[in-house]
């Protein structure tokens, strides 16, 4: 392959590439701009209103302890 027809193969690709970002460009234009969501400034307080236990939360009622 001489290298005149490689430099066009490699033109066409690029315009190809040129095409395709001028599109994607054009999508972005289009698009609302992205709404940053607010975070609280200080940490929400746990769910649970007191610390975890290795206590399970559910008695035994089939010839266990109750």
């Amino acid at each position: 392959m001489s290298n005149i027809e490689e430099l066009q193969k490699r033109v066409m690709h690029l315009e190809t590439e040129v095409e395709l970002l001028k599109e994607l460009v054009k999508l972005q234009n289009k698009c609302p701009e992205r709404i940053v969501p607010t975070y609280p400034p200080t940490p929400l307080g746990p769910y649970f209103s007191k610390e975890p236990t290795l206590e399970p939360p559910y008695k035994v009622t089939c010839g266990g302890e109750k």
